[in-house]
C-alpha cells in the first residue's frame, strides 16, 4: 500500500481500532464520544473514509458490519516518520529530534531508550550530515552546500 495522508480526525479513528482491533461502528462512536462531540454520522463517515483509503476493512456480522484496521499502528508511524524526514533537511534532522524530546513528556523508560539509540548512533554518527535539499530549497548556514 503506498502512502495515503490521513487526517487528524482519521488518526483517532485508527488509534480506535488499533486498541480495540475488530469493533462496530457504534463500539467506535461510544469510544470517541469521550473525547470529541461528534455525532454517528460524523465518525461513520470518517470509518468510511478510510475503508476508500485502505486503512479500514470490513465484513458482515448479521445486518450490521465489523470494522478492522488494515494497517498496523507500527507500519503507520513508521510511514509517517519517513515521510516527515524527506521534508526536513538532514542537517536539521538533530535539532528537530531535540526538539522532539525537549517538547515532549517522557518516562525514565523513555529516556534510556533515547540514551540508548544515542550511544549506538555515536559510533556510526557522521563528521557532518550531507544537505539533501533540491536546489533553491536549501537554507543551509554551510557556504559550501552544493545546494545553495
Amino acid at each position: 500500500m503506498s502512502h495515503i495522508k490521513i487526517t487528524k480526525t482519521e488518526w483517532e479513528v485508527m488509534r480506535v481500532l488499533w486498541t480495540q482491533g475488530e469493533c462496530l461502528s457504534n463500539e467506535v462512536i461510544s469510544v470517541l464520544s469521550e473525547k470529541h462531540d461528534w455525532k454517528p454520522s460524523t465518525v461513520k463517515t470518517l470509518i468510511s473514509r478510510l475503508a476508500k483509503k485502505g486503512y479500514v476493512g470490513k465484513h458482515a456480522d448479521g445486518n450490521r458490519y465489523r470494522y478492522y484496521p488494515t494497517i498496523s499502528e507500527k507500519e503507520s508511524l513508521q510511514r509517517t516518520r519517513a515521510e516527515l524526514a524527506h521534508h526536513i533537511c538532514s542537517t536539521k534532522m538533530g535539532k528537530y529530534i531535540a526538539a522532539l524530546i525537549e517538547e515532549n513528556p517522557l518516562s525514565h523508560q523513555d529516556v534510556e531508550l533515547i540514551a540508548a539509540a544515542v550511544q549506538q548512533k555515536r559510533k556510526f554518527a557522521l563528521c557532518k550530515v550531507p544537505c539533501n535539499c533540491v536546489k533553491g530549497q536549501c537554507q543551509c548556514s554551510d557556504a559550501c552546500c552544493p545546494n545553495k
